[in-house]
Formats: C-alpha cells, sequence, structure tokens
C-alpha cells in the first residue's frame, strides 16, 4: 500500500499504513489553526501598542526591536591612559585562565570564510588594539597578519607581545585610520574588524571604513566585522548584562554605552548597499558552543564571553570578481 498523506491542521505529516492507524486517534500539532491565529494577533496587537507609544521605533527580520538613537560614543581612538589600562585588561592571566572572545572571533571567521576550519593568505584586522586577534587568525592558518591602529599605545603594546612573529615575518603593525588604510588595493585575501564599529563618530565614518575593508582585497576576498548591534530587545539586553556582568557590575555601565552607540542591522544593510561589486549579509551571531574546539577556551575564560553572542552581530563581505 503506498503512502497516505494526511491533513492535520495546517501541516501536513507523511504516513506508512503502519503508523495510520495510530495518527487517527492523536493530534501531532500542540496548536489547532485558531490558537496559531490568536498568539499571532496577539503579538501584533502589542507591536501596534509599542509603536504608538513610542517605546519601540521598528522591528527587523530577527524580531529585534531598534531600542532608541544612536548616541556615539566620545572618543573615537583611547587616550594613552584608557589604551594602556584596556590592552592590560585584555592580556589579564589568572594561572591558565584566559580571555575567550578573540578566539571565538577567529574561529567564526575561520568556519565561514576558511576550508576545513583553517584560513590562509593575507589578512588585515582595522583596529586591533592589544593585538590578540592576530595572534588567534596565525593559529588558524594565516600566513600574515597586517594590524592597522591610530594608537600608538596599542601599536606598541601589541608589537612588544608578538615580537617573535613580527621577526618571522608572519605579522606587522602599521599606525593609520581605519577611513584610511595604509595599504595597496586588492592584495589582502581578507579584512577584519572586531568590536570598534560602535567607536566610529557617526556613519560617514563607518560607511568610510567598509568601504576601505572592501577596497583592500583581492577578487574573492572576505570581509567580516563583529560588533554590537543597537537592534537588540530590551529584555535580552536586560538579560545579557544580569548574567554577563554578574562579578563585574561596574562593567555594565560601559556595555550599556557601547550598545547605544552601535550601528543596527538594518544601518549595516544601508551602508553596504551603497557600495558595488560585493555579495554581502547581515545577521545575529551564533553561540559559539555550538563549535566544539571552542568549549575548552570558553570554559577557562573567568569572564562568560560566550554570551556576547546575544548582543552581537556578524557582517559577511565578499568582494566579487
Amino acid at each position: 500500500m503506498r503512502l497516505r498523506l494526511v491533513g492535520l491542521g495546517p501541516t501536513f505529516l507523511w504516513l506508512s499504513p503502519h503508523n495510520f492507524s495510530k495518527a487517527r486517534w492523536y493530534r501531532v500539532l500542540y496548536r489547532t489553526p485558531l490558537q496559531v491565529t490568536q498568539k499571532f494577533s496577539g503579538r501584533l496587537a502589542r507591536a501596534f501598542f509599542l509603536v504608538k507609544r513610542g517605546i519601540y521605533k521598528k522591528f527587523s527580520k530577527g524580531g529585534c526591536m531598534s531600542i532608541e538613537k544612536r548616541r556615539p560614543e566620545k572618543d573615537e581612538v583611547f587616550n594613552e591612559k584608557d589604551a594602556k589600562a584596556y590592552a592590560d585588561g585584555c592580556d589579564f592571566q589568572e594561572g591558565i585562565k584566559k580571555t575567550s572572545d578573540y578566539a571565538i572571533v577567529a574561529a567564526e571567521a575561520a568556519r565561514m570564510f576558511g576550508k576545513r576550519g583553517r584560513l590562509s593568505g593575507l589578512v588585515v584586522e582595522i583596529c586591533p588594539g592589544p593585538g590578540n586577534l592576530c595572534g588567534e587568525l596565525i593559529k588558524k592558518g594565516v600566513q600574515k597578519v597586517i594590524g592597522i591602529d591610530a594608537s600608538e599605545t596599542m601599536l606598541n603594546h601589541a608589537s612588544k607581545k608578538f615580537e617573535h612573529e613580527i621577526a618571522q615575518g608572519r605579522m606587522e603593525f602599521k599606525k593609520g585610520w581605519a577611513q584610511q588604510l595604509p595599504i595597496n588595493d586588492g592584495i589582502a585575501k581578507g579584512s577584519i574588524n572586531f568590536h570598534s564599529f560602535h567607536q566610529f563618530k557617526d556613519e560617514q565614518r563607518a560607511f568610510d571604513a567598509l568601504k576601505e575593508m572592501i577596497r583592500i582585497l583581492a577578487p574573492n576576498g572576505w570581509g567580516f566585522v563583529r560588533d554590537f548591534r543597537r537592534d537588540v530587545s530590551k529584555p535580552i539586553m536586560d538579560t545579557f548584562l544580569k548574567r554577563r556582568t554578574a562579578k563585574t557590575p561596574a562593567v555594565a555601565e560601559l556595555l550599556r554605552e557601547s550598545l547605544s552607540a552601535a550601528f543596527s542591522q538594518d544601518e549595516f544593510i544601508d551602508m553596504l548597499k551603497r557600495i558595488d561589486g560585493i555579495r554581502f549579509t547581515v545577521e545575529n551571531a551564533r553561540d559559539p558552543r555550538r563549535i566544539l574546539s571552542l568549549l575548552p577556551a570558553i570554559a577557562l575564560d573567568p569572564v562568560p564571553h560566550w554570551m556576547d553572542s546575544m548582543i552581537d552581530q556578524n557582517v559577511k563581505i565578499q568582494k566579487l570578481k
């Protein structure tokens, strides 16, 4: 006897003669069509209520909500004192424990753009700060990494820490702005930026930085921006801040400021649409615990950096021929 297609509310299920008689007595769906309609209507009514009250301005594809107008941070580049404090904070070590956020971003880049989890060629990191991501990219197979930063303090810190890799010719640090990279056209296999776009004072500065990231790419090269996103719902943001800053409550206000300064997914999409010759996607960051190779680093990190995926976005770019 052939298979039969049985209608069950708004969906269908292929059933064989062996399980058809049993399925006659049990509904597979946990909601009737009426319940589904009522649930959707309730959510839609709540959306209109929130927009009318002015609490949220718009909804994005992922169901996230743009909370407020962007509030840029005071400075794009750290002063010497803040730069040193930041660099030292990113290099903390307690025994064998160390920060995992840079390993997470390098693993994501390798997953999206590499072959069998390995990257290759020349990669340029824009605003590398202490240089930790440069080191993680080398571990992922990149032949050479060039870091471009406007902070002399950061460059000195990173150059001292990676002097061995620099001597081998596998790493190099240069002073420059993200909007005017001291790199020739079309020579890089990849370009990457981690948690820096929210520091740009306006959309034009961010747009110019994106254009520069693409200019230096060879045909079929890739670009990757990982940054906070402002279009995070308040419940998600509150949950994130409560769990992420449980041991470091002083960090909560700093994270709120960074989220308020971040660009939304729609804003990134609008900027990228104005650039010819590329293919791109903008999406929510994934939970890094899905990548099994990251689990040891996540377990050893005294700060739960893996939670940043709740408020981060991935901007993936491919330069066409």
